[in-house]
């Protein structure tokens, strides 16, 4: 077994190496062809899920020399000018292109960092070469930094593609692992890729290349709270300080938790009073909301979590709410209706253009004047007006009943008279071809039998003399 450290011998060199998130790397392959020296890229995602590694595989594939400042270095105004100001104008010794990799550039505060965020700004707008930048928290980023950055989002890599990955390293390392034991490292990596194969090395020691189950020791990552378990502890918390500390370590941002409580908050409380203050407790914290959507400072979405963490404290006081209880939350509903208005909107979009050109009336005013008319007459001869306007599912349903088919009746009509719709639709088609074809030939037929012998010159004066139509050209 290689005493070399895994995550550094395993680490892919070229994009064909990397797992998952391939979406984001056709985005960077894109951004690469298209514009990729004069705007740099943001790699924003959570620990292990290969940001760094990315940055290292583009220097390698675009043959660049990678100079990289992460956060273990200083980073104040005058550091960054030196390393990275100088390196970002210049060229290398055999003349290749650089590539800046700024580490973890969320983490640019402090005395240490003083100045840092400004100068990156400047050095960014004016580089020569190839810049990229990676953070953990995206909110962290400055926006004037953000707006001339191209955002790529690195997902977690998923269980299946970690298992995979350790699979093939146990397979080039010659170990004696079970599926059972790989299968519980990438679950409990929880996607960190970085972190299950660090635990997949430390749990064998040199002269060891047997793994069991029962002797695991596995790494604990503090990851991100689920938005269900958040809001249990808003309401079961047994202080404030709890509930704030679960509020930072939400996987949804404070904008996302000020709509969630907003709407559950009706099925935590059955008293009137205290459903009220909580509801300005919320409202209050949206105003911080708003506040960083003008301002741009995400310092300030430390504030509304404040505010939404005092719900918890009338929920403890409150005689009217029983702790312990089970509460089925429930996403905003709000976000569902818009959905379902834009896929409407989407729909009549379609409707009226269709409607419009079938019938030579005006677009605008198909819904204010002539709508009216048509649904009554959808009513009362379904098929026919199906089958005139070659109608969708979705456009028969809101003809028919003035919204989307949900329920199973709805669904049975809508489905039934789609088919026969468009059953008749294709054999009327079939017999426009059959006409066209047969007209065709017909008119082949009679103009070869029916071919005009040219007269002569004789002929075409006598005609002209016996209609009386003739000029002194004729004589």
């Amino acid at each position: 077994m290689s005493s070399e450290v895994w995550i550094e011998k395993y680490r892919p060199e070229v994009f064909s190496e990397i797992v998952g998130n391939r979406e984001a790397i056709s985005l960077i392959k894109l951004t690469i062809d298209d514009d990729y020296e004069k705007k740099p890229i943001l790699l924003h995602g959570n620990p292990g899920v290969g940001k760094t590694t990315l940055a290292y595989v583009i220097a390698n594939e675009m043959n660049l020399e990678p100079i990289e400042l992460n956060a273990s270095a200083q980073r104040t105004a005058g550091v960054i000018k030196k390393v990275v100001g100088v390196a970002s104008d210049n060229k290398s010794f055999d003349d290749r292109k650089k590539l800046i990799i700024l580490d973890e550039a969320d983490n640019l505060h402090g005395n240490s960092d003083r100045g840092g965020a400004k100068e990156i700004i400047n050095i960014v707008k004016n580089a020569k070469q190839s810049i990229i930048l990676t953070c953990n928290e995206l909110y962290k980023i400055s926006y004037p930094l953000r707006s001339i950055c191209t955002v790529v989002e690195l997902k977690n890599i998923s269980k299946t593609d970690i298992f995979i990955v350790l699979s093939k390293i146990s397979e080039k390392e010659n170990l004696n692992v079970s599926v059972k034991v790989l299968d519980i490292i990438s679950k409990n990596a929880n996607g960190d890729l970085r972190m299950a194969i660090n635990d997949l090395q430390s749990n064998l020691s040199d002269n060891m290349n047997l793994l069991k189950e029962a002797d695991l020791i596995l790494s604990k990552k503090h990851g991100k709270d689920n938005i269900f378990k958040t809001l249990q502890n808003i309401t079961q918390a047994p202080n404030i300080s709890e509930t704030y500390a679960s509020l930072l370590n939400c996987e949804k941002n404070p904008e996302e938790l000020v709509q969630w409580v907003e709407q559950n908050l009706s099925l935590v409380f059955n008293n009137k009073n205290d459903l009220v203050e909580a509801y300005e407790k919320v409202s209050k914290a949206d105003m911080f909301i708003g506040r960083v959507r003008r301002r741009q400072n995400y310092k300030m979405w430390k504030h509304s979590s404040v505010m939404l963490s005092c719900v918890n404290s009338i929920c403890n006081n409150s005689s009217a709410y029983t702790k312990g209880g089970f509460i089925r939350f429930q996403g905003p509903q709000h976000w569902k209706i818009l959905k379902n208005n834009s896929k409407i909107r989407n729909i009549h979009k379609k409707l009226f253009v269709k409607l419009s050109n079938n019938y030579h009336v005006s677009g605008k005013r198909i819904p204010t004047e002539i709508l009216p008319f048509l649904i009554k007459i959808m009513q009362t001869n379904s098929l026919k007006f199906c089958i005139e306007n070659e109608l969708t599912k979705d456009e028969i349903s809101w003809m028919l009943f003035q919204k989307l088919g949900k329920d199973k009746s709805t669904n049975e009509i809508v489905n039934e008279l789609f088919e026969m719709s468009q059953h008749d639709i294709k054999i009327n088609k079939a017999e426009e071809i059959s006409n066209t074809l047969d007209s065709d030939f017909d008119m082949d037929s009679i103009g070869n039998s029916n071919k005009k012998v040219k007269k002569s010159k004789e002929e075409l004066k006598r005609d002209k003399l016996s209609k009386g139509q003739f000029s002194l050209a004729d004589f």
